[in-house]
């Protein structure tokens, strides 16, 4: 296993380098998807650290986004907001929408130590690997972009996700297979 493992990380092929690349790109993404939520959160006011939307909730305004006091156009003089009462909680549509990000981005939360691992074992087949792991995050970004429209749109994305994901398994298990058997990586 030393022989198999040093060959691998002393090895220089160029496509070795797609593997850590595929992995750096994907916490970006899983970063990129964090602040879709943050600034959904903010937009609709949705408290932390509220997982889910509910309807009918309070709403919550951090100091930014409040509005105590506003200046009367013809005194100057500052007034009370007198906000409707409406629009101190949170509307069926408010709650939908948010929860279709915050559920998108949960699930590739979800996904990713099965994805990961799969990735690193796969490792030792850097090219198809690399490969494969761009098609999932390619097909994440997808998934991402369709859940944020409505779930049945999200199937797009999964159209990239889960032969990416079979790719990844065929090669993982392909690399466990060597590795049982003594052979080295190529």
């Amino acid at each position: 296993m030393t022989t198999y493992t040093g060959t691998l990380f002393t090895s220089s092929c160029i496509y070795s380098m797609l593997v850590p690349l595929v992995i750096i790109l994907f916490q970006i993404e899983q970063m990129g998807f964090g602040a879709l939520v943050t600034q959904a959160r903010k937009k609709h006011g949705i408290p932390y650290p509220t997982m889910y939307a509910v309807p009918g909730t309070k709403r919550y305004y951090d100091d930014a986004m409040r509005e105590e006091k506003k200046k009367d156009a013809k005194t100057g003089e500052k007034k009370e907001d007198k906000k409707d009462e409406f629009d101190k909680y949170i509307s069926d549509k408010e709650a939908y929408s948010f929860n279709l990000i915050q559920r998108g981005h949960q699930n590739m939360i979800e996904n990713a130590p099965f994805f990961l691992a799969l990735l690193l074992v796969a490792w030792p087949y850097p090219l198809f690997a690399g490969i494969a792991g761009l098609a999932y995050l390619i097909g994440r970004a997808l998934y991402m972009y369709g859940y944020t429209r409505g779930p049945s749109s999200r199937m797009y994305g999964a159209a990239l996700i889960y032969p990416s994901l079979l790719t990844l398994i065929a090669l993982s298990g392909m690399s466990v297979w060597n590795v049982v058997n003594g052979i080295g990586p190529h």
